[in-house]
């Protein structure tokens, strides 16, 4: 998910810019780049060397990097404090949807939606060592599209499956409409989904064949035809 973001030196509020924000439960640390890092004239505390472990390398590739404090700005004019590492590259441009104030009534209203794409690249990643205090507390409406709209403390986040419109066709993702019955289990499952991330558990592993074919048959036998000798 990714949403923008009001951040400032901690040491020199007067100096603080809006940036892009990747929030990503899969990091176990908070990264933001060497450039914003600059912007913001945010001091080093200390000195590190990174050791990243990647697909097809036999060794860790080693990279320098800084440790920063920085603030975000979240509502309420409240602030949260983050220590982060500086990064060069920290990644590529992400595709991400901008959401506006003209955007929040209208995505409450539609059943299809219309969501054109934005790239850009964000200047901070907030890991799950500091993204989980930032989404607590949070609510969530259901949209008539499906999709998940989160109230967070960042700010409001589209989340979830759902219809969409692209280039004038439209798209159905995995919708599912939600009646009135259905409501206490979804609030249920979400709040278990949210909590099963935070630990890093995720979707349940795959059943093997002989257990699909178990749980679709009960008490059904599997006839299997054999060639003739």
């Amino acid at each position: 998910m990714c949403t923008y973001v009001n951040v400032e030196n901690p040491e020199e509020p007067h100096n603080n810019i809006k940036v892009l924000a990747f929030l990503d439960s899969g990091s176990n640390r908070s990264y933001i780049t060497s450039e914003l890092a600059r912007q913001l004239n945010l001091r080093s505390q200390s000195v590190e060397q990174l050791h990243l472990n990647t697909f097809a390398n036999t060794k860790p590739t080693v990279i320098p990097s800084h440790k920063h404090s920085l603030n975000i700005l979240l509502k309420n004019n409240a602030r949260a404090t983050l220590t982060v590492t500086s990064l060069d590259n920290m990644t590529n441009n992400l595709r991400f949807v901008k959401i506006t104030k003209y955007d929040m009534q209208r995505i409450k209203r539609q059943s299809i939606l219309h969501l054109p794409y934005t790239s850009e690249k964000p200047a901070i990643l907030i890991g799950s060592d500091y993204l989980w205090d930032i989404l607590k507390d949070y609510s969530y409406t259901i949209l008539p599209s499906g999709f998940l709209l989160l109230d967070t403390k960042v700010g409001n986040l589209i989340t979830g499956r759902g219809r969409v419109t692209q280039l004038n066709r439209n798209i159905e993702s995995n919708y599912t409409a939600v009646d009135n019955a259905q409501y206490d289990e979804l609030q249920y499952s979400l709040e278990k989904f949210w909590k099963l991330e935070s630990i890093g558990i995720h979707d349940k592993p795959e059943l093997s064949d002989d257990e699909e074919c178990n749980n679709s048959a009960p008490g059904v036998g599997v006839l299997v035809l054999l060639p003739r000798a």
